[in-house]
């Protein structure tokens, strides 16, 4: 493939079509989420290598579907290796591809380039454990060049022997040069670091007032649809959900229109002999709430519970979603109007922290409070005892109890999947 220049001027749409024109041999996925990045010298030097496309075909071919949070993750690692190779010429001039860089001999040469590749994006602010992550791709890019070494009969054996080698030392040498260093690092910066858990106020004071919001935003969403009331009512509605059920909020954030959509059929479907089955209080709790399945870290499935307030507010933002900006094709149910994304968990949650004072809560101990309430009572906190901290309901403590979710025996494993 010759050098292709990304950088023509144009509209967005425009520059998306001529990189799809100028990456020939692709597939379309390929094509495409190279189309969808940033354009510069590190999609460029990407698309030029005939590894890195190798790499990108072949973690295509392992998905079952593209979605959107693999696309998203896939252009992160290609954005690292596109660095990376953009540092190697530097070093490297008569080694302008992948294929010529990784050799026995530069060992070491790849170890510094992995380190200084991690200094650059430390200094853009993208984390300190980035020479980990790109050790995991140059090994993938490693096994490609050994297969089609393999494959290739003009292929020489001391081309065969030199990738192997090179594949030994990284297996011996690369935990102890790179990934050790960087841990113990981390672990170092971790030591007497503040670590504040919120308690049984700072939940309720949150949910609480998420809840107040809810209903106030759901009636101004009612009477004035528009994008910035949707997206209002979208924030609020995340935050919600993602305290109500101590969740990763990745999760909820993520979660798609088309599952929330099946979980309200299954809903309208339970009734006849197994509804009336149940208790009268049963029967209240599956009236009042209902789980759409999520998938999560590690492809687990994961359970979200919903109450009423806020189902009610998720079929207003359905209904309004054409009206308010929201384009058709995007699959989130926390969309963000006029564009194909979600909103980000994090930030979302964070504007709510502040907004209600709450002091001792930050965005990523929610979910973490869960395992140390177990750690602290291992076989004496029931889930009622749960779902009382984090301020739920009494329809939620009953479901608790009655769904395999109930944290009675679980390990801290179990839990963190809660």
């Amino acid at each position: 493939m010759g050098n292709t220049d990304f950088r023509k001027p144009g509209t967005r749409k425009q520059g998306k079509a001529y990189l799809e024109r100028a990456v020939r041999g692709m597939t379309d996925d390929a094509s495409k989420l190279l189309a969808g990045m940033k354009k510069g010298d590190i999609v460029t030097a990407v698309a030029n290598d005939p590894v890195a496309i190798a790499l990108l075909e072949l973690e295509i071919e392992k998905q079952e579907e593209v979605t959107p949070l693999w696309t998203k993750h896939m252009r992160y690692k290609l954005r690292l290796l596109g660095r990376f190779i953009i540092i190697a010429r530097d070093h490297f001039p008569n080694a302008p591809s992948l294929r010529e860089i990784l050799k026995r001999e530069n060992f070491s040469s790849i170890v510094k380039l992995a380190l200084e590749t991690g200094e650059v994006e430390k200094q853009a602010k993208k984390g300190s454990t980035v020479p980990v992550k790109l050790g995991f791709i140059l090994k993938s890019c490693m096994d490609i060049i050994l297969s089609d070494l393999l494959e290739d009969k003009d292929s020489t054996p001391e081309d065969t022997a030199n990738i192997r080698a090179l594949m030994e030392l990284y297996k011996l040498r690369w935990g102890k040069r790179v990934s050790s260093k960087l841990l113990k690092r981390l672990e170092s910066r971790k030591i007497n670091n503040e670590d504040i858990m919120p308690t049984q106020e700072d939940f309720s004071k949150l949910s609480t007032g998420l809840l107040d919001l809810v209903n106030q935003l759901r009636k101004k969403l009612g009477e004035h649809p528009c994008s910035a009331n949707w997206r209002n009512l979208a924030e609020v509605l995340e935050a919600r959900l993602i305290v109500y059920n101590a969740k990763r909020g990745s999760e909820v954030a993520q979660m798609p229109v088309d599952h929330y959509l099946k979980a309200v059929d299954y809903q309208r479907k339970l009734s006849g002999a197994i509804f009336e089955s149940l208790s009268e209080e049963e029967k209240q709790c599956a009236q009042e709430l209902f789980v759409v399945d999520v998938r999560g870290k590690g492809g687990r499935i994961n359970h979200i519970i919903i109450n009423k307030a806020c189902r009610d507010g998720l079929d207003l933002l359905l209904a309004t979603r054409s009206e308010c900006g929201v384009p058709d094709d995007n699959p989130y149910m926390f969309a963000i109007p006029g564009h194909g994304g979600f909103l980000l968990s994090t930030p979302t949650l964070r504007k709510f922290i502040n907004h209600f004072e709450v002091k001792n809560m930050q965005t990523r101990n929610i979910r973490k409070l869960v395992a140390t309430l177990i750690h602290a009572n291992p076989g004496l906190l029931t889930s009622e005892q749960l779902a009382l901290h984090l301020g739920r309901g009494p329809y939620l403590r009953l479901f608790s109890s009655m769904s395999d979710m109930q944290c009675d025996g679980l390990g801290s494993g179990g839990i963190l999947n809660y």
